[in-house]
């Protein structure tokens, strides 16, 4: 059952053992997410001795679940739902049962470097930010990438600038954190669940009040199809960035308090 986050304060719902909660949104990925979550797992203890993963298995078609249930442990908590709703709704999922003061996800299957986390982390208590994105276009990034997706990329990244303003370069990669005040606040007003959930996140975020953004550098190695590949996908994108922008373009800034963190989340060592 999804945790009900809409009445919670800031504070309410955080488990003072956590700090720091990273949601891996997985389809498809059969025993390579258990070298994900190995992966993840050994940053972020580098980064606090107090954290938690939660990997959401988006959809049963394989056996995902079954090598994802391998990893549980204190520390990693595994969810799974038999049909695929897209990673929207699982990074959702994910967030919903997410504890710590500072919230994040990273993509699974490998492309993205987790040591891109203690980068955002850093930056996240350095500039008090209330997200940090990674970013492709960052200049300390490394990316490997096709040149029909950087196009694409290029194009709606444009799109997404003119339409919502945000200050940033990059909103479509798959590692984020946020402090935990903006995730909870949002979670009621998010309703997309495929690939322009980032978006909306975002949009949400900042209308709510939570604009203080920063990038952080990661290294990308994406030499496979990805799952957006096709026009259908593209075209459905499209759709949603633009109903995303006609919807929160109507509404009056939200009313909801703009709680900042009275602590940050301190590196090991």
């Amino acid at each position: 059952m999804v945790t009900d986050v809409r009445n919670r304060d800031d504070e309410l719902g955080i488990r003072q053992d956590v700090d720091l909660s990273i949601v891996i949104p997985a389809y498809r990925q059969g025993e390579r997410i258990q070298a994900d979550v190995e992966n993840v797992t050994n940053v972020l203890k580098e980064i606090t001795a107090n954290f938690e993963v939660i990997v959401v298995v988006d959809g049963c078609p394989d056996d995902t679940l079954a090598h994802a249930l391998k990893c549980e442990t204190r520390t990693t908590r595994v969810f799974g739902y038999r049909e695929n709703r897209g990673k929207g709704y699982a990074v959702r999922f994910g967030f919903q049962q997410a504890s710590g003061k500072v919230i994040g996800f990273i993509d699974a299957g490998g492309d993205i470097d987790p040591t891109g986390l203690e980068g955002a982390i850093r930056i996240l208590n350095e500039s008090g930010a209330d997200i940090v994105a990674g970013s492709k276009r960052h200049p300390q990034s490394k990316v490997t990438y096709p040149l029909l997706r950087r196009l694409y990329s290029a194009v709606y990244q444009q799109l997404v600038k003119t339409l919502f303003g945000f200050d940033l370069t990059d909103t479509q990669t798959g590692l984020k954190v946020f402090r935990r005040s903006a995730i909870i606040h949002a979670l009621p007003y998010m309703s997309i669940d495929r690939f322009a959930f980032d978006v909306e996140l975002l949009a949400i975020i900042q209308k709510l009040g939570f604009n203080r953004f920063a990038e952080t550098p990661v290294n990308v190695n994406l030499i496979f199809p990805s799952s957006i590949g096709g026009v259908g996908p593209i075209v459905r994108m499209l759709i949603d960035t633009l109903k995303t922008a006609s919807r929160l373009h109507a509404l009056r800034p939200m009313e909801l308090p703009q709680m900042r963190p009275t602590t940050e989340l301190k590196r090991r060592g």
